[in-house]
């Protein structure tokens, strides 16, 4: 059996309730569940069993795994029907409060799938695939909540203090760059700007703090690109701060279909 049942005796409700809608909580997340789940869950649907608690408690535990925890031959081998009804668990968990946390899950398991030549890894790979989308889609529709969790802020307050931070950001960028549409464009451009500098994070208040972008340039006639530079007119900063590496055009180009 697995290690803690995601208590499997009450109902979705009271579940909710418990454990606060958070993803992942609730029961044990160990390599060894990891491959009992799908077993327990192909076990709980079969026609002289239909168990209506050990159904529950498989699927609970399978959208908790999202990740490394799908990196399993059991999950593979489970129908598709069934993984793509586990998928739809993952999706109700996607909102702001949880968005880096799937995220990092995910991009997490396909680091682990990459030199995998085991025959099952491409159906898992594609599972995880179809979930980060989701996850690519809120981070961009929903970009201002899902930058001011403590997640995000945990990561910009520290200031590259972690070692893992520096990957982390770079997998948030290319989420974004995946997930923008050309309607939530302007929006994550600013969003970008407001979370995505440390020092702003830290010293900077929303009332007082203006980005002033530099001059523009003397060359008449030519296009000027975004600026790549921008200053902040608090008094606790008296130089300017690099801005992110996602301008309008980058963004612009690939809600268009042309980014990358």
């Amino acid at each position: 059996m697995l290690h803690g049942l995601f208590h499997a005796s009450i109902s979705f409700a009271e579940y909710e309730r418990l454990t606060g809608g958070k993803w992942g909580t609730g029961g044990c997340r160990c390599r060894r569940c990891a491959c009992r789940a799908p077993r327990v869950l192909e076990f709980a649907l079969e026609d002289d069993v239909k168990n209506v608690s050990l159904e529950r408690v498989a699927r609970r535990a399978l959208v908790g795994l999202f990740g490394e925890g799908w990196c399993t031959r059991e999950f593979a081998g489970l129908p598709q029907k069934i993984r793509e009804s586990v998928l739809k668990g993952v999706g109700k968990r996607t909102t702001p409060l949880y968005e880096f946390p799937l995220l990092f899950a995910a991009e997490h398991a396909l680091v682990q799938l990459v030199d995998s030549i085991e025959p099952w890894s491409d159906i898992v790979r594609d599972m995880i695939f179809a979930g980060r989308k989701g996850v690519d889609e809120i981070l961009c529709a929903e970009s201002e909540p899902c930058f001011s969790s403590d997640e995000w802020m945990g990561i910009m307050e520290s200031d590259g203090i972690r070692f893992e931070d520096g990957e982390r950001v770079e997998w948030a960028m290319a989420a974004i760059l995946r997930g923008v549409k050309e309607p939530n464009a302007p929006s994550l451009y600013q969003v970008c700007i407001d979370y995505f500098l440390p020092s702003r994070v830290k010293n900077c208040s929303p009332d007082s703090c203006i980005v002033h972008p530099p001059p523009p340039s003397s060359n008449r006639g030519q296009r000027s690109s975004p600026p790549s530079n921008l200053s902040c007119s608090c008094p606790s900063r008296a130089s300017p701060t690099r801005a992110p590496q996602v301008d309008r055009q980058t963004l612009a180009g690939n809600s268009s279909g042309k980014g990358l």
